[in-house]
């Protein structure tokens, strides 16, 4: 590359010149392929005078001028494909032509022809923008977004002992509603990612993915798990009993764990753990941690959201709350479906 530029610059003959287009070199990031084109472009121009050079120099940053207005007009994004296209390409096809009006006529480009070029070599930098990148090669993915829906309360919020309306409410529409919308939006910016696309979009947003989508799931898990309503069955009783010792060792480990998480976010679930064939209370953050190869029984939203409103930062009040609205009946159904 360091050759070529020498050659270049030995091309030029004219050390006013030499300056100006080491300039650009650097600020248009010119490539092979692109500095080939500019030594072939100045082999094939005549030897051209001073006022002649002068007067092309002049359209040369005029076009440049032209071209960081227009860039003002798009996003940063195409602005960088643009300039791909744009930059030697045009500056040089705008060289050669205001040349070669000079030599002809012997005098300075006249501003009609500068607009002229100018619209044209825009216009055909902004074509190319569109339509000559490479096609990328998509990935095929279907969108289930019509799966990623909220699921009603299963209870009648009024009616919970000790939690508000208002809390509830505002937990299922906001935080809940919220996780729902985002998994969505998460999923169809994932189905447009392609071949070309870079490791660190897939990565963030499979990460932001497992984050909607866990706090989407655990949330109804933990509506369902509320309504105050029946009581543990035996079955139940036993298999709790057979994995903690007894119900209230089970109780107190899951109560210890919920409040490590006050004041702070996440999750405390009890769980079916397959591959030791019992129960365990699982501590989770961020919507990201759990225990793989397990069934969910009972989850507790430990996020400020879920108390803030009607315990402010009583944290213990607020679990105490909770063990009091637990549905029984759904977690002795959870319980029996696992065998």
């Amino acid at each position: 590359m360091l050759i070529l530029w020498l050659e270049f610059f030995k091309r030029i003959k004219n050390i006013y010149f030499c300056h100006r287009y080491y300039f650009m070199l650097i600020c248009f990031s010119v490539n092979y392929t692109q500095l080939l084109l500019l030594l072939s472009m100045i082999s094939l121009a005549p030897q051209h005078t001073k006022e002649e050079l002068f007067a092309a120099d002049r359209v040369i940053v005029m076009m440049i001028m032209f071209h960081i207005q227009a860039c003002k007009k798009l996003n940063f994004r195409k602005c960088r494909e643009i300039k791909s296209r744009f930059n030697f390409y045009t500056i040089f096809f705008s060289y050669n032509y205001a040349t070669l009006n000079t030599i002809k006529r012997n005098s300075e480009m006249k501003r009609r022809d500068f607009l002229a070029t100018s619209a044209l070599t825009l216009a055909g930098s902004l074509y190319a923008a569109n339509t000559n990148e490479k096609a990328p090669t998509t990935r095929g993915r279907t969108v289930h977004v019509e799966a990623l829906i909220s699921k009603p309360l299963p209870f009648a919020p009024q009616k919970l002992d000790g939690l508000s309306e208002k809390m509830i409410l505002s937990h299922h529409q906001n935080n809940y509603g919220g996780a729902v919308k985002r998994a969505k939006l998460i999923e169809e910016k994932i189905s447009l990612l392609n071949a070309d696309s870079n490791p660190f979009e897939f990565g963030s947003l499979k990460r932001e993915e497992m984050v909607a989508l866990n706090s989407m799931i655990l949330h109804e898990y933990y509506f369902d798990g509320l309504g105050s309503s029946g009581k543990t069955n035996d079955k139940t009783l036993a298999m709790l009993e057979s994995s903690f010792g007894s119900m209230g060792i089970w109780e107190n480990e899951f109560k210890k764990m919920a409040l490590s998480l006050s004041g702070g976010s996440g999750w405390v679930i009890l769980v079916y753990n397959k591959r030791l064939d019992r129960l365990e209370n699982v501590w989770s953050w961020d919507h990201l941690h759990g225990l793989w190869d397990s069934e969910i029984i009972l989850a507790l939203d430990m996020y400020e959201h879920s108390y803030q409103m009607d315990f402010g930062a009583n944290a213990k009040g607020y679990i105490e709350t909770f063990f009091k609205n637990i549905n029984w009946d759904v977690v002795n159904q959870r319980i029996e479906n696992i065998r």
